[in-house]
């Protein structure tokens, strides 16, 4: 018993021993290994480029770090949802990871796998759509077409910003030389590409399908904004009928996190 004197006594019974146990302390016997749980997600078709994500941890101390496409993770954060934009065609694997303060770290992330398809057939787009961009870099954009069928002739403009980028070269990619084709391929530069190029040989019916028509690449000049912007001038099949090209997708140059 513990009695305290005063004006009056009171007493209480004292506890043998006082016991603190550390939730965050993997040695506790009340310790949970941080935990992460995906809330919300998109389908796994979406056709859509732009998609939500939304988690949960197993303790209210955990802040949360996500990927797309094994990039390297975001800052560790206390948010528990993130909004991608500028999303490619094809298959894409989100993860989102968890730790304490104290740094210990979830074993394996959270997954989901899915599939962006927001482009019809009959489609030219620059690939990749958005391109994260740091001081001095080297970077590379391809013209890509997009289950185009009989395919020909392509006469385009690919602009830039000369503040931004400059441009270093083009190179042909495999797309309109399959099949025993061979090119023709005319360019301008500054400050824009004018490029007209087509099957000089090869199927009589043009090209099908989807893949790379041509391969461009720019320095990095200054950490701004900008927007490669295609335009198709022109575009034939194997009668010289004009071909109608049903999207023509441009790509967005953005600053990379520091």
């Amino acid at each position: 018993m513990l009695c305290i004197a005063g004006i009056w006594y009171s007493c209480v019974t004292a506890p043998d021993e006082l016991v603190y146990d550390n939730p965050l302390d993997p040695t506790g016997d009340d310790y949970v290994p941080p935990l992460t749980t995906i809330l919300t997600a998109p389908s796994d078709i979406i056709t859509t480029t732009t998609t939500r994500f939304s988690w949960t941890g197993s303790h209210e101390m955990l802040e949360f770090a996500y990927s797309l496409d094994n990039r390297p993770f975001s800052t560790w954060a206390s948010d528990t949802s993130a909004t991608l934009d500028y999303l490619d065609e094809g298959e894409h694997l989100f993860e989102v990871k968890s730790r304490y303060p104290t740094g210990i770290e979830e074993d394996t992330p959270a997954q989901f796998d899915f599939i962006v398809d927001a482009v019809p057939p009959q489609s030219l787009l620059l690939y990749p759509y958005r391109v994260e961009v740091a001081q001095g870099d080297t970077i590379i954009v391809e013209l890509r077409a997009e289950e185009i069928t009989g395919l020909t002739v392509i006469d385009f403009m690919l602009e830039y910003d000369t503040t931004s980028v400059v441009a270093l070269e083009a190179t042909t990619g495999p797309f309109l030389s399959k099949d025993g084709g061979s090119l023709i391929f005319i360019e301008e530069f500054d400050p824009f590409w004018q490029i007209n190029m087509g099957v000089a040989q090869g199927p009589a019916t043009g090209v099908d399908g989807s893949g790379t028509i041509l391969t461009f690449r720019f320095a990095v000049l200054s950490l701004t904004n900008s927007t490669l912007t295609l335009t198709v001038v022109d575009a034939r099949g194997p009668n010289d009928e004009e071909l109608a090209v049903a999207t023509v997708r441009s790509a967005v140059i953005e600053m990379g996190e520091e």
